[in-house]
């Protein structure tokens, strides 16, 4: 009988948590839940690590206290998913979100970025993030040296991607006149 044909439970983010709690799992599992189930994350590359770490960098020069940057922090995106983006752009708040994890109306900007991750971001997350509404969402594909933003979330799709390459500049969203070119996160 094929894997499809199995009655499968997805697990809910309160059942994950109990889980981390009796100690099934710990951060050295370094597991994320998407749709209720559990996704390994990859080993993070130095090319990776680099990207994330310049990215921080530009939104944190460019923003001044403007917006939290959280990177590869939770998000409570609905009862079957907590994502750990590589970047998230958060409304500010003064408590930063202490008494539980910012959910999909805190977000401005989500971004993964993959090398190894590609299909799992492309064909998991990115559609999670429409699904919930997230106005906006970047994916760098590190292969290619490209950045995609995707905007016009509807349903699980968003409606509209844009391509970036080198030499060219990304606009922020919900900062006017703030963009980041490129070159800054060595694409």
């Amino acid at each position: 009988m094929p894997l499809s044909d199995l009655p499968l439970a997805r697990i809910t983010a309160a059942q994950f948590h109990a889980m981390i709690q009796a100690g099934i799992y710990t951060a050295d599992d370094k597991i994320e839940l998407v749709d209720g189930l559990l996704f390994k994350k990859m080993s993070i590359g130095s090319p990776h690590a680099a990207l994330v770490n310049a990215l921080n960098f530009a939104l944190s020069r460019r923003l001044g206290g403007q917006a939290i940057i959280a990177i590869q922090n939770p998000l409570a995106i609905n009862e079957y998913s907590e994502p750990e983006p590589d970047v998230s752009l958060l409304k500010l708040r003064q408590d930063f979100y202490r008494a539980a994890h910012p959910g999909p109306q805190d977000v401005l900007l989500v971004v993964e970025v993959a090398d190894t991750s590609l299909v799992s971001d492309l064909n998991a997350k990115i559609p999670l993030y429409a699904a919930a509404d997230v106005a906006e969402a970047w994916l760098v594909n590190l292969n290619e040296g490209t950045l995609t933003v995707f905007t016009k979330p509807d349903g699980a799709v968003y409606q509209s991607s844009k391509v970036f390459k080198g030499g060219e500049t990304v606009p922020v969203p919900g900062f006017h006149d703030m963009s980041i070119p490129l070159s800054e996160l060595g694409l």
